[in-house]
């Protein structure tokens, strides 16, 4: 899932991606065309991850609408599914109290918004949140109270820059 992540980011104009080349990483932004999925390095994942697969790509599916199947195997190419999974539940599980305390539904472009700074969020502070997302629809205070909703630390995605071996002609 963290290969979506990447896609998005860059689709928002935002992406808090360390390349773990060096030990003196930092924070670089990325585009679209530098990503491309890494391997599936999980054959399978258990009945209890696939059930949390489900409900995750369940509960985002409105804003990011890729079918289960693809969601699972997009959990595949994770080093650790398992942390993955928690990183994606804590988010639904804020996107959900969110959408739950308000009077009224929001439209389409406010839940996106809603998901893109839950999604940052997930990878770096609130604050760094804040200044990052692109929001039209969100008030300060409302991007605010969703990011108190989201309480786990950031867990920032590793690109792995691979080079061609093969010098250029």
């Amino acid at each position: 899932m963290k290969y979506i992540s990447i896609l998005l980011l860059s689709v928002i104009g935002f992406s808090a991606c360390r390349s773990n080349q060096n030990e003196n990483t930092t924070a670089q932004p990325i585009t679209l065309t530098d990503v491309q999925p890494g391997p599936i390095r999980h054959d399978s994942l258990s009945a209890e991850q696939i059930k949390k697969i489900t409900e995750i790509q369940q509960t985002f599916y409105e804003v990011l609408p890729i079918s289960v199947e693809q969601t699972i195997i997009d959990f595949k190419r994770d080093d650790n599914p398992d942390k993955e999974i928690e990183v994606w539940q804590n988010m639904a599980s804020a996107y959900s109290q969110y959408l739950a305390g308000l009077k009224k539904a929001p439209d389409l472009e406010t839940k996106k918004e809603i998901f893109d700074l839950l999604l940052s969020r997930s990878m770096v502070t609130s604050e760094e949140a804040l200044k990052n997302t692109k929001r039209s629809k969100l008030s300060d205070d409302e991007a605010r109270k969703i990011l108190s909703l989201y309480t786990a630390e950031p867990d920032p995605v590793t690109v792995v820059k691979n080079y061609d071996p093969q010098p250029a002609k």
